[in-house]
């Protein structure tokens, strides 16, 4: 039995919307990543888990003022209203302790309701 179903539309629309991602980064776009977060989800960073309000809390904090943010490599695995994508993504701006650039190595897991999808948990790994 196959389980491992690819749609070209379905795989294009999530590499949009994990790009979506990025720009709501730099543009501190909060409609965005409500619209991206399902309601369940839940964020894993090196040790520390956060919860979908935590996450936008840290998003809309302030603290960082992104100026660049890209995906590389990105990777998309269709499992019917599932999806894992993987790749790479850089960040780059300004926070109280100056200038940063950070490379996350993430795995972001989507699933598909009512023809939208949502991130419903995502892992990144900040690269020392």
């Amino acid at each position: 039995m196959e389980f491992f179903l690819y749609s070209e539309k379905d795989s294009a629309m999530l590499i949009k919307q994990e790009t979506d991602f990025t720009i709501a980064l730099m543009r501190n776009d909060k409609a965005t990543f409500e619209r991206l977060l399902a309601p369940e989800f839940v964020y894993t960073e090196n040790e520390n888990t956060y919860s979908r309000s935590e996450t936008l809390s840290n998003l809309m904090s302030g603290h960082d003022k992104v100026q660049s943010a890209f995906n590389q490599e990105m990777i998309v695995q269709i499992f019917g209203t599932a999806a894992v994508v993987t790749g790479w993504m850089t960040v780059k701006g300004t926070n109280a302790d100056g200038q940063f650039e950070h490379k996350y190595r993430f795995t972001d897991t989507w699933v598909k309701r009512h023809h939208h999808w949502q991130i419903v948990a995502g892992h990144d790994y900040l690269m020392p």
